[in-house]
Order: structure tokens, then C-alpha cells, then sequence
């Protein structure tokens, strides 16, 4: 094999290798401009000699911990990422100095500059593993060279057979191998078969055949026996004589010894293998472009990972573009340009997944191969799925956007406690409250000047509560600001902790709650006076009802009295005044008794208990029975729940719902379907029937107070009031009515109702 093909192949494995990143992370690392050096947490620390106490390391102490020879790269790095915008990473790798003695520890430093809150820019990164990464780039390389020596070593032979003999003759260095002396030897058909490995005897005589046929053989490998065990030979010719007939009488060509080539071929296989197992288990897919053919390549978990159907590795580029998001799809066009310009390839993008739709994609790759000019030929990398990471900064942002907004709309500080030191620190409005000259350290003396004495013990108590490392809650206390007091909420816990749970350092915030104070007291005020006002009409509704009665009863039992006594001695005008009288008695009590009804359902106290709802239903139907009976009627009850509720108030409102059915009717023999479909965390339950229906512009109208669509004429009776009593009935279990009907179609009456909660929940 040339050894042009053997450098492509190492070439682009070896840079294949090094795009992907699967090695565990070390730990986290801020750059302390102020002091020249780092905050190093993680096993990092351990690794450049700091001890468990310490997190901190100067510059010089950083620089003696790594190999000399990675010095300037090092410095160089750190130059560049602090002159990039903030948000773009920068990475590279250097050992240290003092290797363990199972060979030099890598370490691969990832960081980016990032804007603070406050406006300052921080540079901060992680440290990762890379030794493995390392150590097996050294071993390919390492296989090239051996690959290369060999080929430069001239590990070939020249052979020329002669057909009409029936001999072929070899010369060259690897004649040996064939039992030749002084790099020739000449070899007879029959001395083939001891040479060569038995699965590779028909490939050679075909091979033979060939050229005995006049036709110019491709590469053919094969194996022979060699006192050192099999070697792989890859022999290639053509016709070179043939006599006056076109028969074959010469032919030459070359046989290589690709031993080596196969073995690295193989261990190439292999590492491609741990290569791709690595990438999977990182949760990671690899990538290949090939620039001349403008397609993409993927392993399995690469092309699953964004969305291509199953078994399909390969698609053109311009058909991966049309699976990345519209607004994403320029960062496609300019990094595959960029890498072709010498640039690695970063972009985070999205990507359209058959199944779980836009997924963030963190895309990672460069140039691996190039032609003799320059030009790029093969790019390779790794992406992954940071879909959940992206989501969780998109909220972040959300949340930093919201506490801004809550800053600028109420924030009265911030606040640090150090327990061990005994120092407190608040920032904000609060200062000046506190009335701290700037750098004044808070004392408790503060505190108590501008606490209200009636709230001062209690915030006390939950300082030493955080102290102790119990959960912090919110404390609400007044502070005097100079011009009155302000109700402040503070908020906050312990932030750092000690071995034995005592909390060394808490934080939090204080919100200035001085107009939700006032609004509370606002609304209890009005509350108060609602309350005051339905026991004032309570008792009205009571007492009017009671008082109201007693006369109704005698109007009603003199006029019929009367009607006894001088029916027929009167004229007609007298007997109509008479009936007019008894009918109007009889409408008013009635109209009492609903009203009286609708005030018990608005104003008593809900008794909640289980009830069995299909159980009730049909009560209600026996009830009812005379009614429906009289009208033909036929209720039909669906399985209904068992719900906690008021049953009295649940009885009126099943009630006046069947009986309206009853009432409404379009004539003889009307249908009622009482039935319940879970909806969430509500049972939602109706009551339809096949009567005369409503007009739409009527569906709210129909639930106010003594609301009659009908005249007394049009021989339906009632005040009024009983779908109002419904919808008190219902809006007091936290529900809602409402209506849905057509003139000539019947009604549709829906009511939600709580769901029941589970034992557990309940439990809670």
C-alpha cells in the first residue's frame, strides 16, 4: 500500500480522535486578577498540589505546577480567551510537572469571559481529563510510524510469470517469506499451496485465471505461511506478453507486504469502535463532511440524535440544512465556510426531531483533511443534545429579567449574614434606613434603633434560627424610615454550612411590603363590612319572609273564605276579583318562601361531607315523582361520582334543574339525562333535556334573581329563582354553571364540581 493512502487514513483517524470530548470534568477554575491567580475547586486542586483547606492558588505557585514545556501555550491561551467576547470559549491542554509513575497526567482547560449582573466581566472555566485522549493519540501515531518505517523500508517483491512454463519468479525483499535466498526465487504452481492460508487459495486462482484470460487483475490479498506465522500480501498485475494468436505468455506485477497495514487497519477498527462507544456513552454523536461530494455522514447515535430515520447515516448538506431551524440555518452556511477558512466550528442551533420537535444542538467541529493547495477536503466532529441545559438558561434569563423587574419595583435590599465572623452586610434602600455611614459595619444596635419593638424578639429569633441551619421562611417586620414606618418581608436562608449543619454564611433579600400591607388592610376592611352587610340581609330576608307570611296567610284564607260563601251571589267582576286575589296570595308566598330559599343558599354555612351523586339523583327523581309522572316524563341517570360537598345545597340544585326539565317540555313524554365526565381536577356534570330550549341572548339572563322568560299566561309557573339558587349552589363549591341550548333543540345544563382528593393527598 502507498504510503499517500496510509497517511490519509491515520491522518484523518488521528484528528477524528482529538474533536471528540468525552473525558470527565476535574472541576471548576475562576481567574482572581486582583490577587494573580486562581479559585480552583474539584480534584484539580489535588492535582497541582494544593491541600483540602485550600482553594486558592497564585500565579507562580499555578506555573510551577505545570510542565515547562507547556508554559507558553498556557500563557498564550489565557491572552486569548481575555481578549474575546464574552460567551466564546477557548480551550487547551497542557501536562504537569510532576507525573505519577503510571506515565504524565493531561489536563484540558475550558473557560470563556462572562458579564456579571453588576457589569463585570469574569473569566471561568472547568478543567477535564484528557489524558486518555492524549495517550491514545500517541499510540496512532505511533502505529503510523511503525506503518511508515515499513513502506520506506521497501517491503515489496517484483514478480514475472512465465505461462508456458508454468513458473513465476520473484525478486525483491520480501522474496525471503517465499523460501528465497539473496531477494529471488522462483516459484512452480504446485509450490503455491503449502504458502498460502486455505481461505485464500480460491481468490489466488481466480486471480490466475484472470490474467491467463488476458485481463489486467485488481488488487488481490491473501496470506502466507511464514516461520514467524501469516502474513498478508496484496499482489497487482497485467498481461505483458502474448504470442501471434492473443495467447497470454508473460505477465509481471508487484506483491507488497501489508502485515502491518492489516494490523493497523484492525486497530484502527477497534479505536473507531472505543471512539464511538466513548461518544455514546458521553451522550454524544460524531460527524463527517466530505466538502468534493457536499454530504453529511453520522455514526448511529449521531444520526438518531438529530431525528434521521432509522438506518440512514448519510444525507446530502442541503438537506441537513432543511432539518436545522430557519432563523439557525446561516450558522450552518458560515461554519461550514469558516472551517474551510482554517476556523473550528462552534454553534449551538436547533434541529427538527420527528418525535420530540426542535432540539438545541451544540455543534463541534474543524477540518481534517486538505488537498496539496490547501483546500478542505474532509471536516469531522462531535455534536450533542443541550436541549435541558439551553431551556434552563432561557429560564434563568426569564428569572433574572423578573427579579430585575421586582428589584426596580420594590426591592429594598440585599442582605449577607457571616455567621462565624459575626458580620452582617445589606445593600440598598435598607442602608439608609438603618442610617449606615458608607463601609459601616451593621450591628445589632442598628437593629434595634429601627426595628418596631413589638417585631423585634421575632426577627431576632429567625437570625438565629438561619444561624442554627434550619429552614428559612419569610420574616415580616416594620423598620422606621425617618418619615414613618414600612413594613418589609425579608427573605433568604443559609448559603454555606458547616460539617455539624450550622449554618457559617446565609443571604437573601428585603422587600419593601408596605403598600401590600395597606392593601391587606384595605381588603379586610371591606371584608369585614361584606360580612356585616349579608348578616344584616340575612336577618332582613328572615324576618321579612316571617313577617310577610302571616298577613299573606289570612289574605289568602279570607279570600277564600268569601269565595265559599258568595260564589255565584256576586257578579261575574266579584268571582274573577276573588280568584285574582287567592292566585296573587298564593304567587306571593311562594315568592317569599324562594326568596327566602336563595338567601339560605347565598349566606349558610357550607356543611361539606361526602355525597354519592347518583345516589342523590335518584332521591331527587323520587321526590319528583308526582311531577313526572303527570308529564309522561323519563329521567335517565348516568354512574355519577361520590364528590365532598354540601348535600342540602346539592339537593336544591339537582332539584330545580330536573324539574325545569319536567316543566319546559314540549309535550308529553320529555327525556332528562342527568351525567359526569372527569375533567382534571373537576367533575364536570349535566342535566340536558329534549324541551323547548332558550334563545342564546338569554344563557346568562336565565340565572339572575326572579329572571321569568315566560309570562304567567304561557302556563308555565315559578318566580324565578331557581336557577339562581343553582348557580349560588354551585359557585359556593368553587364551581361554575352555565347553559347551552337552541329554541325547539332542549337544554344542556353544565355544572363543575371539586374532584375528590385521593387518601394521600388528603393525608397532606
Amino acid at each position: 500500500m502507498s504510503g499517500t493512502v496510509m497517511e490519509e487514513l491515520s491522518e484523518e483517524s488521528v484528528r477524528i480522535v482529538a474533536a471528540a470530548v468525552s473525558a470527565a470534568s476535574l472541576g471548576v477554575w475562576r481567574v482572581d486578577p486582583e490577587r494573580d491567580g486562581l479559585w480552583i475547586k474539584g480534584p484539580a486542586a489535588a492535582l497541582m498540589g494544593m491541600s483540602a483547606d485550600e482553594d486558592f492558588i497564585d500565579g507562580r505557585r499555578w506555573l510551577s505546577a505545570v510542565h515547562a514545556d507547556d508554559w507558553d501555550t498556557l500563557v498564550s491561551a489565557v491572552a486569548t480567551v481575555s481578549a474575546a467576547l464574552p460567551g466564546q470559549p477557548a480551550r487547551t491542554t497542557f501536562r504537569l510537572a510532576a507525573p505519577p509513575p503510571d506515565g504524565p497526567v493531561w489536563i484540558e482547560a475550558i473557560g470563556s469571559l462572562a458579564r456579571q449582573t453588576d457589569g463585570t466581566v469574569l473569566l471561568a472555566g472547568i478543567f477535564v481529563d484528557a489524558t486518555e485522549r492524549k495517550t491514545l493519540e500517541h499510540e496512532l501515531a505511533e502505529r503510523e510510524r511503525r506503518i511508515s518505517e515499513a513502506a520506506d523500508a521497501g517491503l515489496a517483491a517484483i514478480w514475472v510469470n512465465d505461462h508456458a512454463a508454468g513458473l513465476q519468479h520473484l525478486e525483491g525483499a520480501i522474496t525471503e517469506h517465499f523460501g528465497g535466498r539473496n531477494g529471488r526465487v522462483t516459484l512452480a504452481m504446485e509450490d503455491w499451496p503449502p504458502l498460502v492460508h486455505p481461505d485464500d487459495l480460491d481468490n489466488i486462482s481466480s486471480e490466475y485465471m484472470r490474467i491467463q484470460e488476458g485481463e489486467t487483475i485488481s488488487p488481490v490479498d491473501y496470506r502466507i505461511r511464514t516461520p514467524e506465522g501469516w502474513r498478508w500480501m496484496r499482489s497487482a498485475g497485467r498481461v505483458t506478453r502474448r504470442d501471434g494468436e492473443g495467447r497470454v505468455l508473460g505477465s509481471a506485477g508487484v506483491i507488497t507486504d501489508v502485515t502491518a497495514e492489516r494490523e493497523y487497519a484492525a486497530a484502527l477498527d477497534t479505536e473507531r469502535r472505543r471512539l464511538r462507544d466513548a461518544l455514546e456513552s458521553a451522550r454524544q454523536g460524531a460527524w463527517r463532511l466530505d466538502y468534493d461530494s457536499e454530504t453529511v455522514s453520522f455514526t448511529e447515535f449521531g444520526a438518531a440524535l438529530v431525528g434521521l430515520p432509522s438506518g440512514q447515516l448519510t444525507c446530502p448538506l442541503d438537506r441537513w440544512r432543511a432539518h436545522i431551524h430557519p432563523d439557525d440555518r446561516h450558522l450552518c452556511v458560515t461554519g461550514v465556510a469558516a472551517m474551510a477558512e482554517g476556523a473550528d466550528l462552534l454553534e449551538v442551533y436547533r434541529v427538527r426531531h420527528p418525535e420530540k420537535g426542535w432540539r438545541w444542538i451544540e455543534d463541534r467541529g474543524s477540518v481534517v483533511r486538505r488537498a496539496s493547495d490547501g483546500q478542505a477536503l474532509v471536516a469531522a466532529g462531535t455534536m450533542v443534545d443541550v436541549t435541558e441545559r439551553r431551556e434552563l438558561e432561557l429560564r434563568l434569563a426569564e428569572r433574572e429579567k423578573r427579579l430585575s423587574l421586582a428589584a426596580s419595583a420594590g426591592l429594598a435590599g440585599v442582605w449577607e449574614n457571616d455567621h462565624v465572623k459575626g458580620v452582617q452586610v445589606v445593600s440598598g434602600r435598607a442602608r439608609e434606613w438603618l442610617g449606615l455611614a458608607p463601609g459601616e459595619t451593621l450591628t445589632i444596635e442598628h437593629w434595634r434603633k429601627v426595628v418596631h419593638p413589638d417585631d423585634f424578639d421575632h426577627l431576632m429569633d429567625g437570625h438565629l434560627s438561619m444561624a442554627r441551619g434550619e429552614p428559612g421562611g419569610a420574616l415580616e417586620c416594620r423598620l422606621w424610615t425617618g418619615t414613618g414606618w414600612r413594613w418589609v418581608r425579608v427573605l433568604g436562608g443559609a448559603t454555606e454550612s458547616a460539617p455539624d449543619g450550622r449554618a457559617t454564611r446565609s443571604s437573601g433579600v428585603a422587600v419593601d411590603i408596605t403598600d401590600e400591607k395597606a392593601q391587606q388592610a384595605e381588603l379586610a376592611c371591606y371584608a369585614e363590612r361584606l360580612e356585616r352587610t349579608n348578616r344584616e340581609l340575612d336577618r332582613f330576608a328572615t324576618v321579612a319572609s316571617h313577617d310577610l307570611q302571616e298577613p299573606l296567610r289570612k289574605i289568602a284564607a279570607f279570600a277564600s273564605l268569601l269565595k265559599r260563601r258568595y260564589t255565584g251571589r256576586l257578579d261575574a267582576d266579584a268571582d274573577a276579583s276573588l280568584d285574582f286575589l287567592i292566585d296573587a296570595a298564593g304567587r306571593m308566598r311562594r315568592l317569599i318562601d324562594d326568596l327566602l330559599g336563595y338567601s339560605k343558599a347565598s349566606s349558610r354555612d357550607l356543611e361539606t361531607r361526602p355525597v354519592d351523586m347518583e345516589v342523590l339523583a335518584r332521591d331527587v327523581a323520587e321526590e319528583l315523582d308526582w311531577a313526572i309522572a303527570e308529564a309522561g316524563a323519563r329521567v335517565q341517570i348516568d354512574p355519577l361520582p361520590v364528590i365532598d360537598g354540601d348535600p342540602t345545597l346539592l339537593r336544591l340544585l339537582l332539584t330545580n334543574l330536573v324539574s325545569n326539565g319536567v316543566k319546559y317540555r314540549r309535550g308529553k313524554g320529555p327525556v332528562i339525562l342527568i351525567s359526569a365526565e372527569r375533567q382534571g381536577e373537576v367533575w364536570r356534570f349535566c342535566v340536558a333535556d329534549d324541551g323547548i330550549g332558550i334563545e342564546p341572548r338569554f344563557h346568562e339572563a336565565v340565572f339572575a334573581p326572579f329572571r321569568r322568560l315566560h309570562g304567567r299566561g304561557e302556563g308555565y309557573e315559578g318566580s324565578g329563582i331557581g336557577l339562581a339558587i343553582c348557580q349560588q349552589a354551585v359557585e359556593r363549591h368553587g364551581g361554575r354553571i352555565w347553559v347551552k341550548s337552541q329554541p325547539g333543540h332542549g337544554s344542556a345544563f353544565f355544572f363543575t364540581l371539586p374532584a375528590r382528593k385521593s387518601a394521600s393527598a388528603a393525608a397532606e
